[in-house]
């Protein structure tokens, strides 16, 4: 396995192949999971360095990548989903044939974690930005169980989790279709539950729902927002904007995402989607407020993949360099003060946490206060 921890991203490929479950993932005081082995069950078969994909060399020729701007054509759908709804069609082309989707989502106690879909009702869980990192767990022999049997698959994940899949995997798979998200870096869990009990402390209520990418005003804004079990909605409010403060300020990601060997052009998926920032001068008149996805098409497979669905789609080529945002070129940079952060956040609590390293400057503390109707009404919407 990687012998530098920190570059170890989690994927799980090692655990998941280790014949005798010698493997299991363990938390660290980050929260986030890592591969312990169990010395006395491990039988030297180095399975687990034969398919960790971080071991084995990456090739540095960048493969041709085509670019879409696209947005789903129903609105419906593209009012839940974090940008354009190409998701929502590539996994409903799954479903029709009768096949299997893999992705994350929420469970009862807001663990991100990786299953398993069969129909659209569990698919659609699944919608959304969700940013602390997923547990994967023994997700990777659930597909390769559902490929042996033949059936069409699709994985989507970040694009670690897609290379530990098929590393762990072996060899290709016609009917295994890959979905990477452009990655800006994965949230610590721990931080992220602190974050939630934090909050149903301080309101005396149980969170029932979180939203990281509302759009009751624009897709644009990428406002945070989450629902009381007593009906209470608030929206990028005081604490909403201080979790925000800690994830781009890039104090609590995984090691390896400010090493990502993934933020590039050279994808390790058939299709890549996220949200296309650079629309207005891409293709004038194409955005609207309900979202525009950024398609790149990187296998011959992802061609196919994207025929299929086209007719589900809005779409329009783009020059690549127009959709080229900081993480399709390098990875988040650590913030100086992550040591510092982690040191204290072992000490402190979550409160004093927020306090020191999530300071809010005016103009967010007053924007925090006004209600949504009053934001409207002043930007004349």
């Amino acid at each position: 396995m990687v012998k530098k921890e920190k570059a170890c991203t989690g994927c799980t490929a090692c655990m998941n192949i280790c014949p005798k479950a010698a493997i299991q993932m363990k938390e660290d005081c980050e929260g986030f999971l890592y591969p312990n082995i169990n010395e006395t069950l491990c039988i030297g078969c180095n399975l687990c360095d034969k398919v960790c994909p971080i071991l084995k060399e990456k090739t540095s020729q960048r493969k041709q990548v085509i670019a879409y701007a696209a947005k789903n054509k129903e609105n419906n759908v593209r009012k839940i989903c974090a940008s354009g709804g190409v998701f929502s069609a590539i996994s409903d082309w799954i479903l029709d044939q009768n096949g299997s989707v893999y992705g994350a989502v929420f469970d009862k106690n807001f663990q991100v974690i990786h299953t398993k879909a069969e129909n659209k009702k569990i698919r659609d869980r699944m919608r959304g930005s969700k940013y602390p990192q997923s547990s994967l767990d023994h997700i990777f022999q659930k597909v390769k169980s559902d490929l042996d049997s033949d059936k069409k698959v699709l994985f989507s994940g970040t694009p670690c989790q897609i290379d530990g899949l098929k590393s762990y995997l072996r060899k290709e798979y016609k009917q295994l279709y890959l979905c990477d998200i452009i990655c800006h870096g994965v949230m610590s869990p721990k931080v992220f539950q602190d974050f939630i009990q934090f909050l149903s402390k301080k309101f005396h209520a149980s969170i029932k729902s979180i939203c990281f990418r509302d759009k009751k005003e624009d897709w644009i804004n990428q406002r945070w927002k989450y629902e009381m079990e007593n009906g209470k909605v608030r929206v990028d409010d005081t604490y909403m904007l201080k979790l925000k403060k800690l994830y781009y300020g890039h104090l609590c990601m995984r090691p390896s995402c400010h090493e990502c060997l993934y933020a590039n052009l050279n994808r390790v998926s058939d299709l890549t989607i996220g949200d296309y920032w650079g629309i207005d001068e891409a293709v004038p008149g194409f955005r609207d407020h309900l979202g525009i996805s950024c398609i790149l098409v990187n296998t011959e497979k992802g061609v196919e993949l994207l025929e299929n669905i086209s007719g589900k789609l809005e779409l329009i080529k783009t020059p690549i360099e127009k959709c080229i945002q900081p993480q399709l070129l390098h990875p988040s940079e650590k913030s100086d003060k992550r040591e510092e952060f982690w040191k204290s956040y072992q000490n402190v609590s979550f409160y004093q946490i927020l306090r020191r390293y999530a300071k809010l400057n005016i103009k967010d503390s007053i924007k925090s206060r006004i209600p949504i109707k009053i934001r409207k009404k002043l930007k004349g919407v």
